[in-house]
């Protein structure tokens, strides 16, 4: 019975110890998540920038042309 005992307590063990690196695999997973969805968030936000950037580029060039014509 002892014996017994004593597997069960060292399958318990090795559970435990599988399951708590299971439990940091995913932590690690998380994060890589949530720096994604921040990457993402960013780069949305980039392109949004550059979106508006080039209208007011090509705006100015537009203005710039009309003024010159004036002349």
């Amino acid at each position: 019975m002892n014996e017994e005992q004593q597997a069960l307590e060292r399958e318990l063990e090795i559970r435990n110890r599988e399951l708590q690196e299971a439990h940091s695999h995913i932590a690690a997973l998380e994060e890589k998540l949530l720096k994604l969805k921040q990457y993402r968030r960013e780069l949305k936000l980039l392109k949004e920038e550059r979106r508006t950037l080039r209208k007011s580029s090509a705006s100015s060039r537009e203005y710039a042309g009309v003024a010159a014509d004036a002349r």
